[in-house]
C-alpha cells in the first residue's frame, strides 16, 4: 500500500510541476520587456553596472580608474541574479526568452521546494495542495515569467528555509544564497531566526487552526506567504 501510494504521491506532483511549468514557459519570449527587465537584462549580459543614465550613477562612473571589485558590484541589487542571467545567456545566447528563462526555470522550482518543505511540517495532501496552490497563483506566474529578481528571491528563500530546518535538526545553523538574490529577503531574517526557539515551524505559521496538533493547515498559508 505504501509503494502504491507514493508512486501515486509521484505523479501528483509531477503533474503540478508540469502545469506550472506550461503557465511559466507557455510564450515566454512574446511580449515586449516591462519595468527593469531591459535594464537588468542588460547588465547580466556583461556584468557591469551600468545604466546610462545621469540620474542614476553606477561605481564604474564614480572613479577614474576601473576597481578590481566592479564586476562583483551592482549598486541597487546584490550579485547573484545577474550572475545567473549571466550564465545562461553564456549558454543560450542574448534574447528576451533567455532573459526570462532563469525566473522561469526557479519559478518552477519553487513549487517543488514549496512541497518538499510544507511536507516536513505536515501531511502529503496539504503539501500537494500547497503547490497547487502556488503552481497556478497568479501573481507567481507574473513574477516567474518577466526578468526581475523576486522569482529567484521566492526560489532560495523557500531553498533556506529547507536548509534551516536540516541544520537546526542537525544542531547546526547557515545562511545560503537567499541575501545575495534581492534586500527584499531582510524583512524575512527574524522569522529565520524565531524557528531556533520554536519546537515546531516558525512563530509565523504557528496558526491553532482548529487546534490540530501538526498545525496542517499552515501549509495552504505557506504557499500564501511564498508569493510576491
Amino acid at each position: 500500500m505504501r509503494s502504491v501510494a507514493a508512486t501515486r504521491t509521484y505523479f501528483q506532483i509531477t503533474a503540478i510541476v508540469c502545469l506550472a511549468a506550461l503557465m511559466r514557459l507557455w510564450g515566454l519570449g512574446h511580449a515586449d520587456m516591462v519595468t527593469d527587465e531591459a535594464l537588468n537584462s542588460f547588465r547580466a549580459v556583461g556584468m557591469v553596472d551600468f545604466l546610462n543614465t545621469e540620474f542614476q550613477t553606477t561605481p564604474l562612473e564614480w572613479f577614474e580608474e576601473p576597481q578590481w571589485w566592479l564586476r562583483l558590484s551592482f549598486h541597487d541589487h546584490p550579485p547573484l541574479s545577474f550572475l545567473i542571467q549571466n550564465i545562461f545567456f553564456r549558454m543560450f545566447g542574448v534574447g528576451d526568452l533567455v532573459a526570462r528563462l532563469p525566473s522561469a526555470c526557479l519559478g518552477m522550482g519553487a513549487v517543488l521546494l514549496l512541497y518538499l518543505l510544507v511536507l516536513r511540517w505536515g501531511n502529503r495532501r496539504i503539501a500537494l495542495l500547497a503547490a497547487l496552490i502556488l503552481a497556478v497563483n497568479n501573481l507567481h506566474i507574473w513574477i516567474s515569467r518577466i526578468a526581475l529578481q523576486e522569482s529567484m528571491l521566492i526560489f532560495f528563500m523557500l531553498l533556506a528555509l529547507i536548509a534551516m530546518v536540516c541544520a537546526f535538526e542537525k544542531k547546526k545553523i547557515g545562511i545560503g544564497l537567499v541575501l545575495y538574490s534581492d534586500w527584499e529577503c531582510l524583512p524575512n531574517i527574524p522569522f529565520f531566526i524565531s524557528y531556533r526557539w520554536c519546537s515546531s515551524p516558525p512563530l509565523l505559521f504557528h496558526v491553532s487552526l482548529l487546534g490540530q496538533k501538526n498545525f496542517g493547515s499552515r501549509g495552504v498559508l505557506q504557499a500564501f506567504f511564498s508569493c510576491p
